[in-house]
C-alpha cells in the first residue's frame, strides 16, 4: 500500500511539474520593428507582445547599440491589453528608437524582466537608416533682384512637404568652378511647404551689408531670410548677362534662369537699358530704418503664374506682383538650356 501511495505521489509531482513547465512558457511572444530601412531622421517604433502568466512583469525595455556602441535602454509602455483563450493577459508594449543620420546602423532587442527576477530576451534585430529622398523638382527660382541694397534670389517651395536643402547649390554664372559665385545648403537649411526663402548677394561683403552701407540690410529683417549662412559674398547686377541655376547635390539642374544674348559664359553687360524705377512696396519701405533703401526701385526678374518671367515690383518673401514690363532679349530662356 505504501508503495502504491509513493507511486501516486511521484506521478502527482511529475504532473504538477509538467503543469508548472507549461505555465512558465515564454512570456515574450514576439518583437518587431515597424521599419528596417527608414529614411534618415525617422523614428522607428518597436512593438513587443508579452503574455502575463504567473509572475508580474517588472519591466520591458529595448536594449540597443548604434554603430557598435551601446546606448541607454529605452523603456517600453503598454499600448493595449487583451485576453488569451486560456484567460491570460496579453500586453502589447511599444517603444521608440529615435531617428538617426543616414548610414547609421542600430542593433536592438527587447528584454522582459519578471517579478521573480527571470529575464527573457528577443533575438537581435538590425535597422539601417537610408539617405533622405528629396523631391527637389518642387523648388522654383521665383524672383531675382539686382537693384542696389536689395540684391537677392528668391526660392519657392511649391510642394506639400518641407525640402531639405543640404548640398543644394545656387550658382551665379556657372558657380565657383567657372569663376562665378555660389551658395551651398548646409545641414538644417530647409524650405517649408509653400514657403519662400531668399539668399542675399552682397558685393563681396560677408556680413550681409551692402558695400556702401553701415547698417544691416533691409532684407535681413524679413522672415524669408533664415540667417547669415544664406549669403553669397559676390554681387548681382541687373545690367549684366546673368545665369542663376538651382542645382541638386549630384549636379542635376532643378531650375535655371538666363538673361543675356552674348555667348555664355561671356558675362558682360547686356547692352540694354534697365527698366525704369517704380515705387517701393510699402511693407519693404517700412524697413528702411534697418538700412538704406530708395523710395523707388527698379523691378526685379519675377516668375509669373504661367511659369514665364517678366519685370515686376520687388517682393522678397512674398507672392510676385503683376508684370510691369517684359524682358525683351533674344538670349532670355524660360526653360533649362
Amino acid at each position: 500500500m505504501k508503495k502504491l501511495l509513493f507511486i501516486l505521489a511521484a506521478v502527482a509531482f511529475l504532473f504538477t511539474a509538467c503543469l508548472e513547465n507549461e505555465i512558465v512558457a515564454p512570456y515574450l511572444q514576439g518583437a518587431t520593428a515597424e521599419a528596417t530601412q527608414p529614411l534618415a531622421g525617422e523614428d522607428v517604433i518597436i512593438t513587443a507582445t508579452v503574455l502575463k502568466i504567473q509572475h508580474d512583469i517588472t519591466s520591458v525595455v529595448i536594449e540597443w547599440g548604434r554603430d557598435g556602441v551601446q546606448q541607454t535602454a529605452i523603456s517600453m509602455n503598454v499600448a493595449e491589453q487583451t485576453t488569451s483563450v486560456g484567460g491570460q493577459a496579453i500586453y502589447t508594449y511599444i517603444g521608440t528608437i529615435p531617428g538617426q543620420n543616414d548610414e547609421v546602423v542600430v542593433t536592438w532587442r527587447v528584454v522582459v524582466t519578471k517579478g521573480n527576477g527571470d529575464v527573457e530576451t528577443s533575438s537581435w534585430g538590425r535597422i539601417t537608416w537610408l539617405a533622405e529622398i528629396m523631391d527637389f523638382s518642387v523648388l522654383r527660382l521665383n524672383e531675382i533682384s539686382g537693384e542696389d541694397n536689395v540684391l537677392f534670389v528668391e526660392i519657392f517651395n511649391s510642394g506639400t512637404e518641407a525640402v531639405n536643402l543640404e548640398g543644394v547649390k545656387l550658382q551665379r554664372n556657372e558657380g565657383v568652378a567657372a569663376g562665378g559665385t555660389e551658395w551651398v545648403g548646409q545641414a538644417g537649411d530647409v524650405i517649408p511647404a509653400g514657403a519662400y526663402r531668399i539668399i542675399l548677394f552682397r558685393n563681396g561683403r560677408s556680413d550681409g551689408n551692402n558695400s556702401g552701407a553701415d547698417a544691416p540690410s533691409v532684407l535681413q529683417q524679413l522672415d524669408a531670410w533664415p540667417g547669415m549662412s544664406w549669403i553669397v559674398t559676390g554681387g548681382l547686377s541687373n545690367q549684366q548677362i546673368l545665369k542663376i541655376a538651382l542645382v541638386e547635390p549630384d549636379g542635376t539642374p532643378i531650375d535655371v534662369f538666363i538673361r543675356g544674348d552674348a555667348p555664355l559664359p561671356n558675362w558682360g553687360t547686356t547692352g540694354q537699358d534697365r527698366p525704369s524705377a517704380v515705387p517701393t512696396p510699402a511693407d519693404l519701405l517700412a524697413l528702411s530704418a534697418y538700412g538704406t533703401i530708395s523710395a523707388t526701385l527698379r523691378p526685379s526678374y519675377s516668375r509669373m503664374a504661367d511659369g514665364s518671367w517678366a519685370y515686376a515690383v520687388v517682393t522678397p518673401g512674398a507672392t510676385n506682383g503683376e508684370p510691369t514690363g517684359q524682358i525683351v532679349n533674344s538670349g532670355y530662356l524660360t526653360a533649362m538650356p
